[in-house]
Order: structure tokens, then C-alpha cells, then sequence
């Protein structure tokens, strides 16, 4: 009798493995339909590990929309047509280009600062997902232009390449009272800004490294003159991104920590900065969103590290300029409300507008300035434009409680 009992276990655990086993479905095929730019072959790069003869489930389609929705070059509007045959499966992607060169004017302005500049991107070239970007700017800061390429695919898969080339001059400012002493001029003649390969590990941890070239010629100090700055810089960081999509928000949290060390090419000087950032936000509904952010940064990098003030969350309640500061940290809750659709008379919506509320707080100083902290509230309206590869456009005014002045500015809102 026990023998007959066990035998009747095994045979259906057996049967159990068996089924499931033999009742697996594979994807026999991913077809393609509605991109006029975009190339097949980026479309089966971005899904990675979702391809033909992988095994499908109930989740399937939504990780391809998610891994697509990532890329920011495609309409949010992303259907599947999914065809089961026995274990095999066939699906559809019904989806769109975004367009995705886009001349766009950036501008700020307050009492005593202002910025104004033009960035004209292609964020999909020739359909590859690569991105080149031309940039000039002009302000009370002072003025230079800007040169970004960006290769999600650089010579081995989950391999990034980025590179910024700047040339200009600047006028770094301090808004200290002893601004006539450590205020500084130069003309930054040649830097890479930044040279950086990035590795991403699974979907969500990446590593990477950089190489930074700096080279300051002419440079003035009120007090006393100051040598030239040529120095050649390494650093490496570390992230970690986890983000689900739900248009036109974003929600997750994203992190990283930067440091690196520069060695001069004119003295024995060497300087160092370490730098974090985190991210989060969180969905309630389809029209509300909360979230935040935390920025800390320490460097002893050539005349104290600059540091650029306005124009950016966590910085909105300060004028757009660049200072000297060997450390700065802020912080940023917000709460955004998406309710108003754009759209052309009798035409279909195009995007979502709404507004936010945001309360800001931080410091920057240095052995020179000592600790200047700024905190205040804002508010902003931003637009969600579908068939344009941006995050948002942006509309922000700003009162810092310290100073008691008043910051407005219209530019691109980043990703989570």
C-alpha cells in the first residue's frame, strides 16, 4: 500500500514538472509597425533580453513597453498585438517616433543674474538612438558653446559613451559680500568636460569612469593674479536606477556617487571632489505625483571647485551663475499635478499640462565665503509634449527667503 501511495506522489509530481515544462510559451516572432525613423535593429537592441525564443508570460509585453518607454524617442502610445499558436507566440509593436531633433530656447532671469542660450539636440540619429547636441549660451556668467555626442552602444553592448566639449569664456561670480575679493575672471579656452564610458549591469546598477581635460588661460583676480589652469582629471562613479514609466510621469528612484581626482599639468598640485545625488518619486494617481531630491557635493579643486547655482532642481532658488565653493548640499520636495490636455482644435491631444509646488533647501560656502544658505517656495507649470523627445518644458519661479529676491526660469526638465 505504501508502495502504491508513493508511486501515485511521484506520478504526479512528474506530471506537475511535465506540464509545465511542455506548456511554456516562446516568442516565435516580434514584428514591427508605425516607426519611419527608427531602425529594426535598435528596436531588438533596447529589448535585450526579450527576444525570439525567449519565454513568454503575462508580463511580457508590459517589461517591452517599459524598456521602450525608457528611451524617450517614442510616442507614450505603445500597443501590442499578441498572436498565441499553441506554445508559440507572435507579437506586434504598434509604435511611433518621437520627433527628435529639437531646437529649443533656454533662458533665465533674476535681479541681479541672466542666461539665455539655445540647444538644438538629435536624440535619435539616423535611427540608431544616439544623440549629438549643439549648444550656445550667454549670460551675466559669461558665454560659451557646447558640443554633446552620446552612444548607448559604444563597441560592446550596455556600453555607454558620452562626451561634452566646451569652449567660451566665463565670469565666475561670487554673490558674497566679499565678492570684490574672491571674484574671478578667465577665458576657458579649450576642456572636455567630460569623456565618460559607462557599464550597465542588468537593468538597474551601472559603473563607469571618466577622463576630465581642463585648460583656463588668462585668468584675472582682483586682489592677485592667479596662474593658468591646465589639468587633467580621472574619476569614477556608481548608480543605480529603477524607474517604471506611467505617462506623462515617471516614478522610482535614482542614485549616484561621483569622485574624482585631478593632477595638474603646470604644478605638483592635485586636487579631489566627491559628488551624490538622489532621486525619487512616487505616482498617487494619473494626475498626481510627489517627490524629492537630495545634492551634496566636496571638492579642493583649483581655487575652490565652481559650482553652478540656478537652474536646476534643488538650485531653483538661486540665481543662474557659477561661484566658487568647496562644498555644497540642498534638498527638494515637490508635489505636480498633470490634468490640462494640449491639443489643436478638432485634433487629438498632443500632450498633458499642470502645475507644481516645490519648497527648496541648502548651502554652498568655502573657506573664502563661509556657508550661504538659500531655502524658499516655488511653483512651476510644465508641459509634457508626446511627440517630442524631452522630458518636459518647464516654467519656474522661485523666492529665495534669504535674499528676498525672486528667480524665474524656462528650460528642460530632467528624467528621474
Amino acid at each position: 500500500m505504501r508502495i502504491k501511495f508513493l508511486a501515485i506522489i511521484l506520478f504526479l509530481i512528474l506530471d506537475f514538472f511535465s506540464y509545465n515544462l511542455y506548456s511554456q510559451k516562446i516568442i516565435r516572432s516580434i514584428n514591427l509597425e508605425g516607426l519611419k525613423r527608427t531602425r529594426d535593429d535598435t528596436i531588438y537592441y533596447i529589448l535585450d533580453t526579450i527576444k525570439v525564443g525567449s519565454q513568454y508570460t503575462a508580463l511580457t509585453t508590459n517589461q517591452m513597453a517599459q524598456k521602450l518607454y525608457k528611451e524617450n524617442i517614442f510616442k507614450p502610445n505603445i500597443d501590442f498585438d499578441v498572436v498565441e499558436n499553441g506554445d508559440n507566440v507572435d507579437i506586434t509593436i504598434i509604435i511611433e517616433d518621437r520627433w527628435t531633433l529639437v531646437p529649443l530656447p533656454v533662458f533665465s532671469l533674476s535681479n541681479n543674474s541672466y542666461f539665455v542660450g539655445i540647444m538644438l539636440t538629435e536624440n535619435n540619429l539616423f535611427g540608431f538612438n544616439k544623440k549629438l547636441g549643439l549648444s550656445g549660451f550667454y549670460g551675466s556668467a559669461g558665454y560659451f558653446a557646447r558640443i554633446e555626442y552620446n552612444d548607448k552602444k559604444f563597441i560592446l553592448d550596455n556600453l555607454n559613451f558620452n562626451l561634452f566639449f566646451d569652449v567660451g569664456y566665463k565670469n565666475i561670480i561670487s554673490l558674497n559680500v566679499a565678492e570684490d575679493i574672491v571674484s574671478r575672471q578667465y577665458e576657458n579656452l579649450f576642456s572636455i568636460n567630460d569623456f565618460r564610458l559607462t557599464y550597465n549591469f542588468f537593468d538597474s546598477l551601472l559603473l563607469g569612469a571618466g577622463i576630465k581635460y581642463e585648460y583656463y588661460g588668462n585668468v584675472k583676480n582682483i586682489v592677485s593674479t592667479v596662474e593658468d589652469i591646465n589639468s587633467l582629471g580621472l574619476y569614477g562613479f556608481i548608480g543605480y536606477k529603477n524607474v517604471n514609466y506611467e505617462y506623462p510621469f515617471e516614478e522610482g528612484v535614482s542614485t549616484k556617487i561621483s569622485g574624482g581626482h585631478q593632477f595638474s599639468l603646470i604644478n605638483n598640485k592635485n586636487y579631489y571632489s566627491i559628488e551624490g545625488e538622489v532621486h525619487g518619486a512616487y505616482i498617487i494617481n494619473s494626475l498626481q505625483r510627489i517627490g524629492g531630491a537630495l545634492l551634496a557635493g566636496y571638492g579642493d579643486l583649483p581655487g575652490q571647485k565652481e559650482f553652478l547655482l540656478g537652474g536646476s532642481l534643488g538650485k531653483y532658488t538661486l540665481p543662474q551663475a557659477v561661484t566658487f565653493a568647496d562644498y555644497h548640499a540642498s534638498t527638494t520636495f515637490y508635489y505636480e499635478i498633470s490634468f490640462l490636455d494640449i491639443a489643436l482644435p478638432n485634433k487629438a491631444p498632443f500632450g498633458r499640462g499642470g502645475f507644481q509646488l516645490f519648497y527648496e533647501v541648502g548651502f554652498y560656502g568655502s573657506d573664502v565665503l563661509g556657508d550661504t544658505l538659500h531655502h524658499g517656495p516655488g511653483i512651476g507649470a510644465l508641459f509634457y509634449l508626446s511627440g517630442i523627445s524631452l522630458p518636459a518644458l518647464e516654467f519656474k519661479l522661485a523666492f529665495d527667503v534669504e535674499s528676498m529676491n525672486l528667480y524665474f526660469r524656462f528650460g528642460i526638465s530632467r528624467y528621474l
